[in-house]
């Protein structure tokens, strides 16, 4: 936190202005929005958190123009304070199911995989495509192409969906030709946990 003036203990507006200054009152619950509940109102409640987190001039750690400074140490100490109480304020308004997921998804990736394992099984079964009884080649090549991108589709959001922790198996993965299926891709992440 920003010092007080010399010899008087005084809060000043030089203190106040620096975006490293945490008033007594900035706790985590000090600021209050809607709750974020999913994208429906996600342009809502980001306006929201930028005019909060302005007013409190710390709308810099979230657009990242307020860096983690580098060789002071007393500073480097006082950005991971402030940097812990936005995130602390981001993650008090949010839905408690969108803070689980922001948190590091709790989930091990054998439950991951399961879960979208299961929404993926019931968006196919609203999607269904008309029955094809004797497709000619061209058609063939059609429905394979379908199901290759759909396939693929579920890779790239199993893969967006991991933890940061899995970011080297998941660029491993998508350099591979062709890619994996999700099964491998599944698989190899819970052989490198």
């Amino acid at each position: 936190m920003a010092t007080a003036a010399p010899g008087n203990g005084r809060i000043t507006i030089q203190d106040m202005s620096n975006p490293l200054f945490l008033h007594p009152l900035d706790v985590p619950s000090s600021i209050q929005v809607d709750k974020l509940q999913g994208s429906s109102d996600y342009r809502s409640w980001k306006r929201s958190m930028e005019i909060a987190l302005g007013a409190k001039r710390k709308l810099g750690f979230v657009t990242g123009t307020v860096s983690r400074p580098t060789t002071d140490a007393a500073q480097m100490d006082l950005w991971g304070t402030c940097n812990s109480i936005v995130i602390a304020w981001l993650t008090s308004n949010l839905s408690p199911s969108i803070k689980q997921s922001v948190l590091f998804n709790a989930l091990s990736i054998n439950d991951y995989y399961t879960s979208m394992r299961f929404l993926w099984e019931e968006l196919d079964a609203i999607n269904t495509l008309p029955p094809v009884t004797t497709p000619t080649a061209e058609v063939q090549a059609l429905l394979n192409a379908i199901s290759l991108q759909a396939e693929e589709t579920k890779l790239f959001q199993f893969l967006n969906g991991l933890n940061e922790v899995y970011n080297p198996q998941r660029s491993q993965l998508l350099l591979m030709l062709p890619l994996p299926s999700v099964e491998t891709a599944s698989a190899a992440g819970r052989s490198s946990t």
